[in-house]
């Protein structure tokens, strides 16, 4: 039995980061939220997913070294996210698994749920800030579910 609480998107936050730990997995991280690429320059090498905590956002002026990238994302990918963002040099990464096999008109979470798992890393969110600068993402992962 999965219990939801309210989906007053106010969620209480657990005291996370006591537990260091370079995986982006988090045990204290329970919630679904699936992220879907979005407004990305057409170009195959747009928005990375890299190995480490780094931020590379579309148009950074060099890409990262070739060893670091798990996968190059292109509008219309899902990802589920896997535990908290953080801040790095003014834009938010998170840790991603690319879902592989997934369609955003399925239900979310059945999709999530039978989705291949696929490649796990950090991409970049956006821009620290309200609502500054392009968003990358869309969540898809509605409290209506």
């Amino acid at each position: 039995g999965r219990h939801d609480g309210g989906s007053s998107g106010h969620t209480s936050t657990v005291a996370s980061g006591a537990h260091g730990g370079t995986s982006g997995s988090d045990p204290s991280w329970g919630k679904l939220r699936i992220w879907k690429v979005v407004n990305l320059p057409d170009s195959p090498k747009a928005l990375p997913v890299v190995s480490r905590a780094e931020a590379y956002a579309p148009g950074y002026p060099r890409p990262p070294a070739e060893d670091i990238v798990v996968a190059w994302l292109r509008n219309g990918d899902m990802l589920k996210q896997v535990g908290h963002s953080k801040k790095m040099r003014g834009h938010m990464v998170m840790p991603v698994r690319i879902l592989r096999g997934v369609d955003a008109s399925d239900n979310v979470q059945q999709a999530a749920a039978a989705a291949e798992e696929g490649e796990e890393g950090w991409v970049t969110r956006r821009l620290v800030g309200s609502s500054v600068g392009p968003a990358w993402f869309e969540e898809i992962t509605g409290g209506e579910a």
